[in-house]
């Protein structure tokens, strides 16, 4: 929806005093709260380096606000912000990655004009994470303890994945629901 087409509420035709009160003290709250007003979500995904890609961002204005969501893959993304327009976005990769992110013009935003070569960086942050791997059998095993406590967790009994539901993690204690049969193994994948 266009500036022009977003819906107005006229509380000057209210002819109860206190309906009209009401209405203009909830026209108040909302202008104060939504400083995201006019934001769209976009989503960019490249499989391979692009240079001044555009996409649609159906604004009807120039953006100079982005909120990036996510961005994931081993490439950069580069966001020409001094060539945006009322229509495009313009980018450029230098690899796969896929960017989902806002854009819109903040209400808090003041004019300001960018240079043509104004831009913004994104890439992927991961966590290096270290992958550990423990195994544990004997039958009627329930209880294991890790070498040390997980962020993420992933277990196997017989090379199937358990559910949530099957096993409670409390620190680096593993506590099965139901004992392991006998050949069974219980291992464990975490970071």
């Amino acid at each position: 929806m266009a500036k022009t087409d977003r819906p107005r509420l006229n509380v000057r035709e209210i002819a109860d005093l206190y309906t009209r009160k009401n209405f203009e003290n909830l026209a108040a709250y909302f202008a104060e709260q939504n400083q995201l007003l006019d934001f769209r979500f976009v989503e960019i995904d490249t499989a391979v380096a692009v240079t001044r890609e555009r996409i649609k961002h159906n604004l009807n204005l120039v953006p100079r606000d982005l909120i990036r969501l996510e961005v994931s893959g081993p490439g950069k993304i580069t966001l020409h912000k001094g060539v945006f327009d009322s229509t495009y976005l313009y980018y450029s990769s230098d690899g796969a990655v896929h960017a989902r992110l806002f854009v819109g013009l903040s209400r808090a935003s003041t004019p300001v004009v960018l240079a043509e070569d104004a831009v913004e960086v994104w890439e992927a942050v991961t966590p290096e994470l270290e992958e550990s791997r423990q195994e544990f059998s004997g039958e009627g095993l329930q209880i294991a303890d890790l070498s040390r406590t997980p962020s993420k967790l992933k277990l196997f009994v017989a090379g199937k994945l358990l559910r949530v539901s099957q096993y409670t993690l409390t620190g680096t204690r593993i506590v099965l629901t139901t004992p392991l049969a006998m050949g069974e193994f219980l291992e464990a994948i975490y970071f």
